[in-house]
């Protein structure tokens, strides 16, 4: 498990997921399970429709729309936000 405070877009490296972007300021855990990974995030803003999460490797997801760049190694995932009375809610995403 791995846990981010992304402040601002950027990029992160941990031992256990290698590199971890986000396109937009984002708080984000990332629990691996198995097969896969469950990332759980939210919008400390409660502005955002829509964030783009980058792991490295070429992955697949169960609940969304994914994109691999095979020249950076990286599968970045666009995921859609709670709008209105929910914005800022909590949101899990199924990786495989």
């Amino acid at each position: 498990m791995a846990g981010f405070v992304f402040v601002q877009p950027g990029q992160a490296n941990t031992k256990t997921f290698n590199k971890v972007n986000a396109g937009k300021p984002c708080v984000l855990m990332i629990t691996k399970k198995d097969p896969g990974y469950t990332l759980t995030l939210s919008d400390p803003t409660h502005l955002q429709t829509k964030i783009v999460i980058g792991l490295q490797g070429n992955k697949k997801s169960q609940t969304g729309n994914s994109n691999y760049d095979a020249g950076k190694n990286i599968t970045f995932f666009d995921i859609t936000l709670p709008q209105g009375a929910e914005a800022g809610k909590t949101i899990e995403f199924i990786i495989k």
